[in-house]
């Protein structure tokens, strides 16, 4: 059960949105009403996964608030953090496209495989997501995880399921506050089980 985490928090709307990466910036969890029903479609004592970054963490102690159990802490996933842009985090595209021409064309001519100066591309993201999904199926059979985290693993992931290119995972929509869900079944005929893909983007708001 993967959840993008709810919008950042915006001191000035009508600013153009910036690239926050790994920047931790905090969520804007006003949006009680989508938490509410977000949090209804949840499973009950599932494992919680959450990313290093705030917005993540944030948004799954609103998540949990909002279920009457007494459920455990998340677990923190450094791999499930957002794709790291370097030195063009906390910039606005037109920012890095007027200060750095070429390297941006370059980047956005191959954003699956390319790296912004000092970060890492989205096939990198794939290949630090992977394996540790992999993992906690391996450690938790037939158990529900729900992870908080961003569009980034949530697309790595989703590809792992689909068997996507880098390329084509980028295609996908991954809304704030949206849940999209991968199931993965143990089969003694193929080593390592097989996926079968669920919900993809379903939106918690209306």
């Amino acid at each position: 059960w993967w959840i993008r985490h709810a919008p950042v928090v915006n001191n000035d709307p009508a600013s153009p949105p910036l690239i926050h990466g790994q920047m931790d910036v905090g969520a804007d969890l006003s949006d009680s009403a989508a938490l509410t029903r977000l949090a209804g479609e949840l499973p009950k004592d599932a494992l919680w996964l959450t990313s290093g970054l705030s917005r993540a963490s944030q948004t799954a102690e609103a998540l949990r608030g909002c279920q009457d159990e007494d459920i455990q802490a998340p677990v923190i996933v450094p791999a499930f953090n957002e794709q790291l842009f370097g030195d063009w985090q906390g910039l606005t595209h037109d920012r890095i496209a007027n200060d750095h021409p070429d390297q941006a064309r370059a980047f956005w001519a191959d954003y699956a495989n390319a790296q912004p100066p000092g970060g890492e591309s989205f096939r990198d993201v794939m290949e630090r997501v992977a394996p540790v999904v992999h993992l906690f199926c391996r450690d938790n059979p037939g158990a529900d995880i729900i992870a908080i985290a961003h569009a980034g693993p949530i697309r790595a992931a989703l590809a792992l399921a689909l068997d996507l290119t880098p390329e084509k995972a980028l295609s996908l929509d991954i809304d704030n506050l949206s849940l999209s869900r991968i199931d993965w079944l143990e089969n003694p005929s193929q080593e390592g089980g097989v996926w079968r893909p669920g919900r993809v983007n379903q939106r918690a708001f209306k």
